[in-house]
């Protein structure tokens, strides 16, 4: 009988549409449009502050809706690096939710998109802890079936970013 892939085509297919959506959202903020990617560059700044979007923010509701946004984009990552089972362990998969945040950052640093903000880094590293969590709970819950569910249940939403991308596009 032929051994079960070590890691699953649907997950790993879920993973990378994951990832190429992340960078849209994070790096590319969904622009769609050479203009769009234009007002991107703003200049490089760091935010050293924890949360100080949310102190300062002239709108508190819009400042802290962006900061549990920042952490649900994340959430898919933890879940996706617990069912590839990579690390092993979930001080691991943490640490690379904290690695892959950190590189968002420095990466808009570097290109002047954005701005980098030790908050993004917080909530990121928490949204992909959630996720490891989120996946523990699904495997009680779904127990042998929880592979197929989560893959699908992640490739609803990447299906309607994509479908609002290519919208977007067209409709330029």
């Amino acid at each position: 009988m032929p051994e079960k892939p070590k890691y699953p085509v649907l997950t790993v297919t879920v993973f990378v549409l994951y990832g190429l959506i992340l960078v849209w959202i994070v790096l590319l903020k969904l622009a769609v449009t050479p203009e769009q990617l234009r007002w991107l560059v703003c200049g490089r700044s760091i935010d050293w502050i924890p949360f100080r979007s949310i102190q300062s923010a002239a709108n508190l509701r819009v400042a802290g809706e962006e900061v549990l946004l920042n952490g649900a984009v994340f959430i898919p990552l933890g879940l996706l690096l617990s069912l590839l089972g990579r690390p092993r362990r979930l001080i691991g998969r943490i640490a690379v939710g904290f690695l892959v945040s950190l590189a968002f950052e420095l990466i808009q640093y570097a290109f002047a998109i954005g701005v980098s903000d030790v908050t993004d880094l917080i909530t990121n590293t928490l949204g992909t802890l959630i996720g490891c969590l989120v996946f523990f709970g699904a495997k009680k819950l779904f127990r042998g079936r929880t592979e197929l569910t989560l893959d699908l249940v992640l490739l609803i939403p990447e299906a309607l970013c994509l479908v609002f991308g290519l919208l977007a596009l067209a409709n330029r």
